[in-house]
């Protein structure tokens, strides 16, 4: 059974480890979709995910660097 896990929880505990997914914080039209890489709640890369229909696992400039910044 799936238990719900409070993201914020799991993150500020330094447990987070995987693949994670997310959205593009910026307002644009093609609605990134991220795929996250943490490691003992550290974010260590960020990538397009493949399957989006837009943009198949390309980010725009905006997102170079991102996991540097945030």
């Amino acid at each position: 059974m799936n238990e719900i896990v409070d993201p914020k929880a799991l993150f500020e505990s330094g447990a987070a480890s995987g693949t994670f997914f997310g959205a593009c914080p910026h307002d644009c039209p093609d609605t990134c979709s991220m795929l996250f890489e943490v490691k003992d709640g550290a974010l260590l890369s960020v990538r397009g995910n493949p399957v989006h229909p837009m943009t198949r696992g390309g980010l725009c400039v905006k997102l170079k660097d991102y996991e540097k910044r945030h």
